[in-house]
């Protein structure tokens, strides 16, 4: 994974847009400021001992693909910071959930999608 200067402050790093399945799993496509104007692409199922899939919120599974770097897998967790307006706090991690890689901000858009915007936080 690419990452910023040790010294950057956190900064708006990507974006990124997701379809929520029926199953829970969040299908998503993604670009940062350091993808060359690359479209990738994310996958986050819940993990198992998480039972309400019908629910946005809660902790998944996630791997996403990097142009150069290939697969990174890690820990994506949603958290509600408003119901009534549908916007999401997202936050991804090492699958230990040790280091934060990134946080971001979402909002429900349409029917089962969300777009987050997100800083890099290393």
């Amino acid at each position: 994974m690419k990452k910023l200067e040790k010294n950057s402050k956190p900064q708006f790093y990507g974006i990124a847009e997701y379809k929520k399945e029926a199953d829970g799993c969040l299908l998503g496509l993604f670009t940062n400021i350091l993808a060359g104007g690359r479209i990738m692409p994310e996958c986050a199922r819940k993990k198992e001992n998480d039972k309400e899939r019908a629910k946005l919120e809660g902790y998944y599974h996630v791997s996403w693909i990097e142009h150069e770097e290939g697969v990174i897998p890690g820990i994506l967790e949603v958290s509600v910071i408003s119901k009534e307006n549908f916007i999401y706090k997202f936050k991804w991690t090492d699958e230990d959930q040790k280091e934060i890689w990134f946080e971001g901000i979402g909002k429900k858009i349409g029917e089962n999608h969300y777009a987050v915007a997100y800083i890099n936080v290393e």
